[in-house]
């Protein structure tokens, strides 16, 4: 056998015997790794990346504080590897997922009077990190500040153009795309391009529509009130430019019933060509509001009354309200009283050249025909 016949022969015993060695080892568990669920605590206990102190008191070991005072020394650092290291850090925490966390390192980073190709680099990281958190115009503004400073930074360009989608700037969203499809031919940037054209269509049909609906409220708005000064009624709210009435929503009866602006009340509107109102009643004796939410102006004041007090109330502890023992009346801005009939129609009290109706709602008095409460009402 020759001699290197004799030392593969030597070296494969061995290996075998190593083998067997192995083989016959106990099974021990490992128990000196850092175990799957906690990498990330073990990895804070490094000294480059530990964001908590060790100690109660809150001190960092010598050590340990000696290093980082190296890494983010400004006498020890050029501006450049300064905002480096507040890039890399930045990266570490985007990686965890850790945005916030993220941004705080690039804007750290930005502070440094580093150059124009590095503060390009950390605007875009910003950004990517506000997109993730779905802070849509930070991440606009700072990819455009990337793009100030490096003309030729498409991925700034790329996070322009979904930032604008979020933002249903529709219209910018396509020009950058096809500003970047002349750069490259790019799968991802012409489907949000795709996209962009169909929401675009929708956003101008929905503004169609939208102005369509505008112009026809105008339109109620205007026959409303043209109805309201053809019967010469008098409102709080009229307004002498028609063309630019509001709908105005109701807040109050009147300084004498404050606590009845709690109560949800629809506002006047056309029927055809009949107004119909929301009345409020006001009981005295009891100091007590009653409303009536449609009271058509052709209708007459007995139908409503008969049907609100067909049966006792439940306030009406003295049961002196029957529908055929009782006045209505009305104030004018004076606090003089009118009395009304009960079979009038509305149309015909509100053209009362003293009616005046506060904040779209009429206001009647309903008291005990002939009562004591009645003529005390008259006199104060």
């Amino acid at each position: 056998m020759s001699v290197d016949d004799k030392i593969k022969s030597l070296a494969e015993k061995l290996d075998e015997d190593i083998d067997n060695f192995m083989e016959n080892l106990p099974k021990r568990p490992y128990k000196d790794g850092w175990p799957e669920d906690k990498w990330q605590e073990e990895m804070e206990k490094h000294p480059f990346f530990m964001t908590k102190p060790l100690d109660e008191n809150g001190e960092l070991p010598p050590l340990i504080e000696g290093l980082q005072q190296l890494k983010y020394d400004e006498s020890e650092n050029t501006p450049d590897e300064l905002a480096n290291t507040y890039k890399e850090d930045g990266n570490f925490s985007f990686k965890l997922h850790k945005y916030r966390d993220a941004i705080t390192n690039y804007s750290a980073g930005l502070k440094c009077n580093c150059s124009s190709e590095l503060k390009a680099t950390l605007y875009n990281n910003r950004a990517a990190a506000n997109y993730f958190l779905q802070n849509y115009r930070s991440a606009l503004d700072d990819s455009e500040n990337a793009v100030k400073l490096n003309p030729n930074y498409v991925k700034a360009k790329i996070r322009i153009a979904q930032c604008h989608y979020y933002l249903k700037k529709y219209a910018e969203c396509i020009e950058m795309c096809n500003h970047l499809l002349t750069l490259e031919d790019n799968t991802t940037i012409a489907e949000l391009k795709k996209k962009a054209l169909t929401e675009k269509k929708i956003q101008e049909r929905d503004l169609r529509k939208q102005s369509k609906d505008s112009q026809k409220a105008l339109s109620d708005e205007k026959k409303l009130l043209d109805a309201v000064m053809q019967r010469n009624i008098k409102c709080s709210y009229s307004s002498s430019n028609p063309e630019s009435v509001e709908a105005k929503k109701i807040t109050k009866i009147d300084e004498l019933a404050p606590s009845y602006s709690e109560l949800p009340l629809k506002r006047v509107y056309l029927d055809g060509d009949e107004l119909v109102w929301p009345v409020a009643f006001l009981y005295p004796v009891y100091n007590i509001f009653d409303c009536i939410q449609q009271f058509g102006e052709n209708e007459t004041f007995e139908a409503h009354v008969n049907e609100m007090l067909s049966e006792t109330p439940e306030w009406d502890i003295s049961k002196k309200y029957k529908p055929d023992m009782i006045s209505i009346y009305f104030q004018d801005e004076t606090n003089k009283k009118f009395k009304i009939r009960i079979n009038e129609t509305l149309k015909n009290v509100l053209q009362h050249k003293r009616f005046m109706i506060t904040n779209g709602v009429p206001l009647f008095y309903i008291l005990p025909k002939d009562s004591t409460e009645e003529r005390d009402f008259l006199t104060n």
